[in-house]
């Protein structure tokens, strides 16, 4: 029996994976059993219940045999947003990289643990291709002459890599911060710790599956329409009357806009809607964010002038956007709205927010988003 083995962080995950999984099938069709696991590497998305509850759903409906959440074994350090001095990060970057260091092989310790009580050896690993550093421990440990194979994650990676300055920083912190941390280690890790973190295998996947062909990817967006449209039959008597869909996202703190000027512009995107569409408000509806907190959800039931989808549904948008009488999506910024577009050839719409201003980047809020979205064809919308 062949065990293949996806790291997922978010429910969506699970839909490309199976479609990827399709493919390959469908490619080298053969008579192997085979042993679908999904694992859950994404701290926020592990404890997350809506979040998890979706994933275990779209798992079983998808025919994968089991769902392993780890995230309880990579818990990252709360921040404490305090500003620290500059002299203070330099005199304490060493303990700084240490520190990590324990943590990072304590983690690995866990979750080599895990897999091996587990008995999960699998012969192929599927990961979203920018994977994170929990990601990047779990398919170390799972590398073991395995075939990894990148499946997408969604806008991300449609993005030009120095697509925005802030981009272009992160990666100079990035690289300035590995090459300290590399030196550090080197002199005061023992020599078994140090080629732990430092020395680990190269990941090379053997493809990289997208829904929109990219130069050295497979397209698999036929399997993964495929695939919706079951799911759409699955939940078929859910929600008929949606005939037009909002995204909601979540804001930052630091952003400055708060629940107030995010009610303020959904009500007036919905008078926009109605006019437009020639739909009522009962037809057009919100469809939160997984991670929106309860507080938030239930001030928008109060006050938003359309309805609101369940805040712990386990049902993807992208499942509504596979209904025929779906009319148009709309959103600040998502895959979703990347999908509808790209995939479902539906009407999509990106608010554009820059009547607004980001304090935290002294920009107009969300213009990198809004321009991405643009770019990638989508129709931008101001209110």
């Amino acid at each position: 029996m062949k065990t293949r083995v996806v790291i997922v962080t978010s429910p969506l995950q699970i839909v490309n994976a199976r479609s990827s999984l399709d493919y390959l099938d469908n490619k080298f069709q053969s008579n192997e059993k085979k042993n679908d696991i999904i694992v859950i590497a994404h701290y926020l998305s592990g404890n997350n219940k809506t979040i998890v509850n979706t994933i275990e759903t779209l798992a079983k409906e998808l025919n994968f045999s089991n769902t392993y959440n780890v995230s309880h074994l990579i818990k990252r350090e709360e921040s404490t947003h305090q500003p620290i001095r500059i002299i203070n990060k330099i005199v304490g970057i060493k303990k700084y990289i240490l520190d990590r260091n324990n943590r990072e092989i304590e983690k690995k310790k866990k979750l080599n643990s895990f897999f091996k009580k587990e008995k999960i050896m699998p012969s192929e690993v599927l990961v979203r291709k920018r994977y994170n550093e929990d990601e990047k421990i779990i398919l170390n440990i799972l590398n073991n002459n395995t075939d990894i194979f990148f499946i997408e994650d969604g806008t991300a990676d449609y993005m030009k890599l120095y697509y925005e300055q802030t981009r272009i920083k992160n990666i100079i912190k990035k690289i300035f911060l590995y090459f300290i941390g590399f030196f550090i280690s080197f002199i005061f890790e023992n020599k078994k710790s140090f080629k732990e973190i430092y020395l680990q295998k190269k990941i090379k996947e053997k493809m990289y599956f997208t829904n929109f062909l990219k130069s050295k990817s497979v397209n698999i967006d036929i399997f993964f329409k495929k695939n919706m449209q079951q799911l759409s039959l699955n939940h078929n008597s859910k929600n008929e009357d949606i005939k037009v869909i909002i995204i909601g996202t979540l804001f930052e703190s630091k952003e400055n806009f708060n629940i107030s000027n995010e009610i303020k512009i959904y009500n007036e995107l919905v008078n926009f809607i109605e006019k437009k569409f020639k739909i009522a408000n009962k037809n057009i509806f919100y469809k939160p964010h997984p991670r929106l907190d309860v507080k938030n959800y239930t001030e928008k039931i109060k006050k938003l002038k359309c309805s609101c989808l369940n805040l712990e549904s386990d049902i993807l948008a992208e499942v509504y956007m596979s209904r025929k009488n779906i009319k148009a999506v709309f959103s600040v910024g998502s895959t979703s709205l990347l999908y509808a577009k790209k995939i479902f050839a539906l009407e999509s719409y990106v608010l554009d927010l820059r009547k607004y201003s980001d304090p935290s980047k002294n920009k107009p809020l969300r213009y990198s988003t809004y321009k991405l979205h643009k770019q990638l064809g989508i129709t931008g919308i101001k209110i």
